[in-house]
């Protein structure tokens, strides 16, 4: 039996820069995860961690930054980005990732096509998201 709260805040702001050159975009969110895990979610014997999903007790954050350009060239406009993510939980290991690319946006908003590129550590060097059960003990999904 475990107990568990979450809290989110975001933000989005959005502002066209003077002679309407770019549309300049912020987006950042928090998340805080609240989780008081019963001893039984960490027994040996039903999975990794027994039945714990233990990432939800921790923090994590993510921020993006973007200029959509007022050119359009061909049928949309480039946007290009850049974004940065932090999970950090209480039973595992800290995970960043980077990610910097480019949207071609079509029609608005109601289509896209996105190249971009990733850089960190969530799939994990271990070939995994690795656990820390607080018995010490390492466990891998």
């Amino acid at each position: 039996m475990s107990d568990f709260t979450g809290l989110s805040v975001d933000v989005l702001f959005e502002k066209v820069l003077p002679n309407d050159l770019v549309v300049f975009t912020f987006y950042g969110e928090f998340k805080r995860f609240f989780a008081n895990y019963g001893t039984q979610a960490f027994e040996a014997g039903n999975g990794a961690l027994g039945n714990c999903f233990c990432i939800f007790n921790g923090h994590s954050w993510s921020v993006l930054g973007s200029y959509l350009i007022s050119k359009e060239i061909g049928i949309g406009r480039f946007q290009p980005y850049v974004r940065f993510t932090s999970v950090d939980p209480r039973y595992a290991n800290l995970r960043q990732e980077w990610e910097a690319g480019v949207n071609y946006i079509i029609a608005g908003h109601d289509a896209r096509v996105s190249a971009f590129y990733r850089y960190g550590d969530f799939n994990g060097s271990d070939g995994g998201f690795s656990f820390i059960a607080p018995t010490g003990k390492r466990a891998k999904w």
